[in-house]
């Protein structure tokens, strides 16, 4: 194997006792070109079989540069969810505010008082859930970590609403 490794250093190219020359030892790999298209093609959401289909490439290949694309991407990946830190951060606080407003606050008096207080932060919380789902996509429902706080008071109240609506029996 030196030998011929030698050889092709030496002269450029390796004669065989056939009389065939080779350039470089090993199996060939694909062409850089295809090797372009499937990135490419990938970034754009196709699966590795319909890439191996359209590109005439080996279902190893494809899954090979599938793998590397995704290695790279791993760190862009972090620096998402670094992004999401601040709003889950917003979210947690609203949703706290929201279930600790009755603890800290007297109840109202009126009924008109009572929903703006038990729905409101509730409102916001879910503004904010809608906005980091639309600007943070997939990672968007991990601002779902507040939601038993931020929801807690307006599922409470709607449930003893529909009791008194359909028992009359409030107290």
């Amino acid at each position: 194997m030196d030998r011929v490794n030698n050889e092709i250093e030496r002269k450029g190219y390796y004669a065989t006792k056939k009389g065939t020359t080779i350039k470089e030892l090993g199996r060939p790999g694909a062409e850089p070109t295809k090797l372009e298209q499937a990135r490419e093609l990938r970034k754009q959401g196709w699966g590795i079989r319909k890439i191996r289909r359209e590109l005439d490439l080996g279902t190893g290949t494809v899954a090979n540069l599938k793998n590397e694309m995704s290695a790279v991407g791993a760190y862009t990946s972090m620096r998402a969810i670094f992004r999401l830190i601040p709003m889950i951060i917003l979210s947690l606080a609203v949703a706290i505010a929201a279930f600790m407003q009755s603890k800290c606050f007297a109840w109202p008096s009126s009924a008109l008082a009572l929903h703006a207080r038990m729905f409101g932060p509730a409102l916001i919380w879910v503004i904010i859930f809608l906005i980091g789902l639309f600007v943070h996509g997939k990672r968007g429902p991990w601002l779902l970590v507040g939601a038993p706080l931020a929801l807690f008071w307006p599922a409470a109240i709607g449930w003893l609403y529909l009791v008194c609506n359909l028992t009359y029996d409030c107290l």
